[in-house]
């Protein structure tokens, strides 16, 4: 089958590799389209997973859909099913997964992340307990982005924002927009959003946010008041201090951006005088049952998040693409079939 493999810094290649089989309890996929996550770009620029050289070539993409192709032994799905996907892949035996935090499994895999090759393939074997099938009505590139919004969600649930709280989201990306929808979706009047970029700002009032500015400073300048809750969804590398600078005495903050530098500075004084809690957000966590009904009953919008689409023939485009972020462009997405 037909793999885009990456190689080194800014080398990516379509090459031929095998196609997997699905083991017991697996499904294979038929990958019909696979978005490249902005941390994926972290290893396409610097060659760097973590901290750590990837070994040996490998195959990128998580945020992906597909259709069954085939299944392996004790897995109950039908082949033609459109699936949307959570990529982690935990152990289920550990005491993080017994505590029911899959996404912190001590024995996790996660496609994309090496040694284990991702979706931007043809095929793809995946267990079932990591699929959800989605109707007709959810386009290739909606259920793609269904695993962001699965991100969103853990995001959401885990902040527990009263509905009389106010939420500040730093960034208008693929997964702060959709913070902000599942947010409004589960009754939280008062979202406020910050985002340097103004075409993304555009997005950010459409999708419902009360107050888009700027910055975070921008944001309390104008209201001259502090969130109780503050999510930070960008990713650069202020956000953390900017989130900290932004919280409410006795705030929330909760941050799902992955920043180039490993290292962030932010104001002791400032987070203990106001005892903050900050909370690291990891991936999603048993999210995507409630991330597709979201999109199913249409209290989240993806149809009208921004994307341009590349062939596979154009895999380092997309990749240089996704570095450029034109306009409002929110994710470049490779299509497979």
């Amino acid at each position: 089958m037909r793999a885009v493999k990456a190689f080194g810094p800014r080398d990516v290649r379509l090459v031929e590799v095998p196609r997997p089989e699905p083991g017991p309890g697996e499904a294979l996929i038929r990958v019909e389209a696979c978005a490249i996550c902005p941390t994926e770009l972290h290893i396409y620029l610097d060659w760097d997973a973590g901290g750590k050289a990837p070994e040996r070539p490998f195959i990128m993409g998580h945020e992906f859909s597909g259709i069954v192709a085939e299944v392996g032994p004790r897995c109950s799905l039908r082949p033609g099913v459109r699936l949307a996907v959570e990529p982690s892949r935990h152990c289920g035996q550990c005491d993080m997964c017994r505590a029911g935090r899959f996404n912190i499994c001590r024995n996790i895999t996660f496609p994309s992340f090496p040694p284990t090759d991702g979706a931007q393939a043809e095929y793809i074997a995946c267990p079932e307990y990591s699929v959800k099938p989605v109707p007709s009505s959810v386009s290739a590139i909606e259920a793609a982005l269904i695993e962001p919004l699965a991100v969103a969600v853990h995001a959401v649930r885990l902040a527990e924002v009263a509905a009389e709280e106010t939420l500040a989201v730093l960034g208008a990306g693929a997964i702060g927009l959709s913070v902000l929808q599942v947010a409004r979706a589960w009754g939280v009047r008062r979202v406020w959003l910050a985002e340097p970029r103004p075409e993304r700002r555009a997005l950010a009032r459409k999708f419902g946010a009360e107050v888009v500015c700027a910055s975070a400073a921008e944001l309390r300048e104008t209201l001259g008041s502090s969130p109780r809750v503050v999510i930070e969804a960008a990713g650069h590398d202020r956000c953390l201090a900017d989130a900290v600078e932004l919280a409410d005495t006795g705030g929330r903050v909760y941050v799902i951006g992955v920043p180039f530098a490993d290292e962030q500075a932010l104001s002791m004084r400032v987070a203990r005088r106001k005892e903050l809690l900050v909370h690291f957000v990891r991936r999603s966590c048993s999210d995507l049952d409630e991330a597709v009904e979201l999109v199913v009953t249409g209290r989240v919008n993806l149809r009208d998040y921004p994307v341009l689409c590349f062939s596979p023939e154009q895999a380092q485009e997309a990749f240089a693409t996704a570095i450029a972020r034109p306009g409002d462009m929110l994710r470049a997405v490779i299509l497979w079939s």
